[in-house]
C-alpha cells in the first residue's frame, strides 16, 4: 500500500491542488494531512474545506489549535498572532468548521507508523496541557535528546511536518542517529529503508512559508510493500497567487508574508 503524507498547507490552495493532483499521478491508496491546512495565507477556510470534504485523516497542528482557542501563542510572534485572529475572524460564524478544530487528533497511529504535526516525544496526554512550547522546531541536538526514547518507541517510522523543511534522521541499530540530507533540487528522491533502523521524516510544507528557500509544494509517499518512502515536489500557480497575496489589505503589510512574497518571485 502507498501512503501520502501532505501538511503545513497554511491557507495555500494552488499548492493543495497540485498536492492533490500528484497524490493521484504516484497512485496513493491512502492519503493523511499532518496538520496547519490553515494559518498564515488569508485563505484558510477554501483549504480547510477542501481536506474536510475528501475525508482525508488529519492531525491538528498548531494553528488549528491556535484557531480554535487551545492555548495562546508566544507574544513574540506578532506576525503569527496577527495571521492566526485573521483566520479566527473568517471561521467565527463557521461553527461547523471550528468545531471540526477541535475534533482533530494530535496523533494517529497505524500498524508501523505514527502521525504527528511535529514530535510525537513532547506530547501531552490531553490538550488541556498543551501549550506553544511542545511546538518548536527539530535539530540535532534535539534528536540526539530523545534517543532513549526513540529506542523504546513502538513504531519504526514517524511522519510528521511543521519545520517547513524536508528532512530525516536514522536511529540505527547501534543508538546513533544520522541526519541524511535531503537535496534542494529534487523533484522525487527516493529513501529505502533498512531493516534495524528506526527513522522520522519531515515532509516540509504544502503551501509554505518555504524555509529553505524553495517555493514548491513537498509530501512524502511511504511504500510500504516496497519498503521506501520517497520526498515529492510539485509546482503550483505562485504568479496568481502572488498577485492575490500583494494586493491584500491585511496580508501585505505582515512581515512574514513579505518575505514569503519574494520567495514566490525567486
Amino acid at each position: 500500500m502507498r501512503h501520502y503524507f501532505f501538511g503545513d498547507i497554511h491557507g495555500n490552495p494552488y499548492a493543495l491542488k497540485a498536492c492533490l493532483r500528484e497524490a493521484e499521478k504516484l497512485k496513493a491508496d491512502r492519503l493523511y494531512c499532518l496538520g496547519d491546512i490553515i494559518g498564515w495565507l488569508p485563505w484558510g477556510e477554501e483549504t480547510l474545506k477542501m481536506v474536510l470534504d475528501l475525508g482525508i485523516p488529519t492531525i491538528a497542528g498548531n494553528h488549528e489549535l491556535l484557531v480554535a482557542g487551545i492555548f495562546a501563542d508566544d507574544p513574540k510572534n506578532v506576525d503569527r498572532i496577527q495571521a492566526t485572529a485573521y483566520t479566527a475572524g473568517v471561521l467565527w460564524h463557521r461553527e461547523n468548521l471550528l468545531s471540526e478544530l477541535d475534533n482533530f487528533p494530535l496523533a494517529i497511529a497505524e500498524e508501523d507508523f505514527v502521525l504527528v504535526h511535529h514530535d510525537p516525544f513532547v506530547l501531552p496526554e490531553s490538550r488541556k496541557e498543551l501549550n506553544i512550547e511542545h511546538f518548536t522546531y527539530l535539530d540535532d541536538d534535539k534528536v540526539r535528546s530523545i534517543i532513549p526514547r526513540w529506542k523504546q518507541y513502538n513504531y519504526w517510522l514517524i511522519f510528521s511536518g511543521h519545520d517547513h523543511v524536508p528532512m530525516l534522521f536514522e536511529l540505527r541499530e547501534d543508538g546513533s542517529v544520522a541526519r541524511h540530507p535531503v537535496p534542494l533540487d529534487f523533484d522525487i528522491f527516493k529513501v529505502s529503508l533498512e531493516t534495524g533502523s528506526k527513522y522520522w521524516f519531515k515532509a516540509g510544507a504544502v503551501g509554505g512559508p518555504y524555509r529553505d528557500g524553495v517555493a514548491m509544494a513537498n509530501a512524502l509517499l511511504y511504500d510500504d510493500d516496497e519498503k521506501s518512502v520517497i520526498f515529492v515536489r510539485c509546482s503550483f500557480d505562485r504568479d496568481e497567487l502572488f498577485e492575490r497575496l500583494r494586493s491584500h489589505r491585511y496580508f501585505r503589510n505582515i512581515n512574514t508574508i513579505q518575505k514569503y512574497l519574494r520567495n514566490l518571485k525567486l
